[in-house]
C-alpha cells in the first residue's frame, strides 16, 4: 500500500514537474524569475527546518524570525505590488494582447483556424495616427 503510494506520488511529480520544466524557456527567461523561485525555495526550506525545530544559524530565534519576517514581508510586498500588475497604459496593453494570443494558442489545441491579429504598441498608434493628420492636412482632405 505504501509503495503504491509512493509510486503514484513519483508518478504524479514526475508529470507535473517535467511539463513545467519542459516549457520553461530557460535561455530567455528574466534574472528576476530566477530570484524569486529561490527565494521561494529558501522559505519553504527555512519553514521545513523550523517545523522540525532545527535552526541552521546559532543565533536568537526572535531575532532571527523577526529579521526574516520583515524581510520576507517586503520582498511579499513588492513582489505584489509590481509583478504582473499592470499599472500603466503600455502594460495594461500588453496584459489584454497576451490574454488574446493565450484564448487563440487555446482555440487552435482545440482544432479552430484562428490567426494572431498584428498589434500595435499605443505609442506607435498615436505617432501613425498623428502623422495621417499632418498627411490629411497637407492634402487637403
Amino acid at each position: 500500500m505504501v509503495f503504491e503510494r509512493r509510486s503514484k506520488m513519483r508518478e504524479f511529480l514526475k508529470n507535473t514537474l517535467g511539463k513545467v520544466i519542459k516549457n520553461v524557456d530557460w535561455l530567455n527567461t528574466p534574472v528576476i524569475v530566477y530570484v524569486r523561485y529561490i527565494l521561494a525555495i529558501v522559505a519553504a526550506v527555512n519553514t521545513i527546518l523550523n517545523i522540525f525545530n532545527i535552526s541552521p544559524i546559532n543565533i536568537d530565534k526572535t531575532e532571527l524570525y523577526d529579521v526574516l519576517s520583515a524581510i520576507f514581508f517586503l520582498v511579499i510586498l513588492f513582489t505584489n505590488t509590481y509583478k504582473d500588475n499592470p499599472t500603466s497604459p503600455e502594460a495594461i496593453e500588453s496584459n489584454k494582447y497576451m490574454k488574446m494570443l493565450k484564448a487563440n494558442a487555446e482555440a487552435r489545441r482545440n482544432g479552430k483556424n484562428v490567426e494572431d491579429p498584428v498589434i500595435m504598441p499605443a505609442s506607435e498608434a498615436r505617432s501613425l495616427r498623428a502623422a495621417k493628420r499632418i498627411l490629411d492636412s497637407d492634402a487637403g482632405v
